[in-house]
């Protein structure tokens, strides 16, 4: 009996232990390397429902790019998969559909969600794929653009989401700067992919040389769509023509007409960060807050990957409240020279996670050495801490999703001799990596 009880002992013991090594390992911090070779720029990341995460990368962009071209590359985008713990699952090179990888998601299937452009059919120029989770793609579909016009430059002019009805809504915005047309769009899939609704909304088709900045939606808790635009009217030239907005459009649960339109006027020198809705479904975007003239020497171009960003010394949070629709700005300072923010998400702690990139010059002729910068608010705004990840190379900040004990980040790696690789980090709750 003794000998029983010891051995029982003995088991929990090991169990416990290996518990507690399981533990520690899902906890620990990590950096991979995404090897697909030089030249590729890290994208979105996803933490699936196992605790796992996808990093996509999309190779360097063609340099003819322009208003009638798609984004278009020589190779393939990458979607890799790793574990909690940091180790490669599966690695695949995307189907021409979404030759240019811009998002993912899981749907409630299991499956995962991929959307992306086309490389170089104009005809129909955003694509969507369906894969399973061991990443073999099981159907696919691609359709024309707003306005049958490629983005002007990578600020996120495609999202989705996956409705509570189970069907995928996606929304896209696009302009012809000829003709100074502006317009969002919403089309509505089932998950075979079929077409159920295709809108158009036309919120500024007046001013002259309006570029779609960013576009994303969301499904409100009474089935009503948010479809949230950010665009601008820049001449960097010229600061007296240089307007920066925002538009929030509420659309019928049923009939998808507009139920409201609200629009925002923002600083003349804001580059907008991804927008959210907030638990008390507020909207939250962050910005830098550059010079008080746009100009060459405030704008951060990343032309191998069509990036546009405004940087400076200041970082502000917008928040529009919606029920009243009054709007809140915070300020947010005391990091190296000059920063851009990417990304906003709001934490389990109620408080705010923004990511971005510091240690700009604002003169672009001299050499920047870029760092990860983390910024973590309290539930008031207030700020909680600031860090700058090590990756021991200078690091640009594309994404960054919560896990259960600290964040994903990805980020891409530039030498000095322009080869560039994308990072996926796995930092503690503090944003260290140990």
């Amino acid at each position: 009996m003794k000998k029983l009880i010891y051995f029982i002992s003995l088991a929990a013991l090991i169990l416990s232990c290996q518990k507690e090594e399981e533990n520690k390992s899902s906890s620990a911090t990590w950096l991979k390397v995404m090897d697909c070779g030089d030249d590729f720029f890290a994208r979105d990341i996803l933490e699936l429902r196992d605790g796992s995460v996808l990093m996509g990368a999309v190779p360097e962009l063609k340099l003819n790019f322009n208003e009638s071209t798609n984004p278009s590359s020589l190779k393939a985008s990458q979607l890799a998969k790793y574990s909690d713990k940091g180790q490669l699952e599966w690695q695949i090179s995307l189907p021409e559909t979404v030759h240019v990888l811009w998002h993912t998601l899981e749907l409630n299937n299991g499956n995962i969600a991929i959307l992306g452009f086309n490389s170089d059919d104009n005809s129909k120029q955003i694509g969507i794929v369906i894969i399973n989770p061991e990443g073999r793609v099981l159907k696919e579909k691609s359709y024309y653009n707003v306005t049958n016009q490629a983005p002007w430059y990578s600020l996120n002019p495609v999202n989705f989401i996956e409705l509570a009805s189970g069907n995928i809504a996606i929304a896209s915005s696009s302009s012809n700067i000829t003709n100074a047309y502006l317009a969002t769009r919403l089309v509505i899939l089932d998950q075979d992919l079929n077409l159920l609704v295709d809108r158009s909304y036309i919120p500024n088709a007046s001013a002259s040389i309006n570029y779609p900045g960013q576009i994303s939606l969301a499904e409100d808790l009474n089935g009503e769509i948010i479809l949230h635009g950010l665009h601008l009217r820049l001449n960097i030239l010229s600061s007296s023509d240089s307007t920066h907005n925002s538009f929030s459009i509420r659309l019928s649960a049923t009939t998808y007409n507009v139920i409201s339109f609200d629009y925002f006027q923002l600083s003349p020198s804001a580059s907008p960060s991804e927008v959210i809705l907030n638990t008390n479904r507020d909207l939250i975007w962050a910005s830098a807050i550059g010079n008080a003239n746009d100009s060459l020497q405030n704008l951060w171009f990343n032309q191998r990957n069509q990036e546009l960003y405004i940087v400076g010394s200041q970082i502000a949070l917008t928040r529009i409240e919606k029920a009243s629709g009054a709007g809140q700005q915070l300020y947010f300072g005391a990091y190296p020279k000059n920063a851009f923010i990417t990304k906003v998400i709001q934490t389990s702690d109620g408080g705010y996670l923004l990511l971005g990139t510091c240690n700009i010059n604002s003169n672009l002729q001299l050499n920047s050495q870029y760092q990860i910068m983390l910024i973590k608010l309290k539930t008031d705004f207030t700020l909680d801490w600031m860090r700058f990840p090590q990756t021991n190379s200078q690091s640009i900040a594309r994404d960054v999703t919560e896990t259960e004990n600290g964040y994903f980040l990805s980020a891409t790696h530039l030498s000095l001799g322009q080869r560039s690789r994308p990072l996926l980090l796995k930092t503690n709750k503090q944003g260290f990596i140990n």
